[in-house]
């Protein structure tokens, strides 16, 4: 077995490497798709990934994608992007007209890199900005509207509710030792789907809710208001 530090420095770039080339291989004659965002590298510094995908003559597996490019960077603007669709066109051997669509997030710099990349190279290659954004921006104006909004507001504010229940806790856990207590997940804002957790959690333990509610230990402005 080699060591961690060969393995990092040696072995893992030459899978990489191979794997390029065996990409750069099967889309010789393809025209191929790129899907660029941020991500983390190995060490968690903050990063540009390239992915690329392309469809083959198999019936089964006819659409293959594969990591292609990830380069650290400290900020990133449309500038970068335009050099970093170069690099990766480059590397696997393709030209512009062989680019038919580019996907990423609705930022900004990702929409004028878009535009500066088809007024400087003329082609018009489909931008399909990323779907989970989409379905991010949809539910997020979803939960703008009066009635999901009151929901969402509720089921923030009733994590306040149990941090005065720590007394009741103790004397729950002494009753009943060998039961699994329940207890509502945190909602985080920027993450929608926890807002869904954290309901069917209180659902499940409505009972249990309404008398922390309604104890004399629960005080504060967030359980008035509940």
């Amino acid at each position: 077995m080699c060591k961690s530090i060969q393995m990092y420095e040696k072995c893992i770039p030459e899978v990489f490497h191979a794997q390029i080339a065996n990409i750069s291989w099967a889309v010789a004659n393809v025209p191929i798709s790129l899907t660029i965002d941020e991500t983390t590298e190995v060490h968690g510094d903050p990063a540009i990934g390239t992915f690329v995908t392309y469809y083959t003559d198999d019936a089964e597996k006819g659409r293959r994608s594969g990591l292609v490019d990830v380069i650290v960077y400290d900020d990133c603007n449309s500038a970068k992007i335009a050099l970093i669709v170069n690099y990766v066109l480059q590397k696997l051997g393709k030209s512009w007209h062989d680019l038919v669509s580019k996907c990423s997030d609705s930022a900004s710099y990702m929409t004028k890199a878009v535009n500066d990349l088809h007024a400087a190279q003329r082609d018009n290659f489909i931008h399909i900005k990323d779907p989970c954004h989409l379905i991010h921006a949809a539910v997020s104006h979803a939960l703008s509207q009066p009635e999901n909004r009151d929901m969402y507001e509720f089921v923030i504010k009733a994590g306040a509710v149990f941090e005065y229940a720590q007394n009741l806790k103790c004397i729950y856990s002494r009753g009943k030792v060998d039961r699994r207590k329940k207890y509502p997940r945190p909602v985080v804002v920027i993450r929608w789907f926890s807002l869904y957790e954290g309901a069917v959690r209180l659902l499940e333990i409505w009972h249990y809710f309404l008398a922390l509610v309604n104890n004399e230990e629960a005080t504060g402005s967030k359980v008035d208001q509940l």
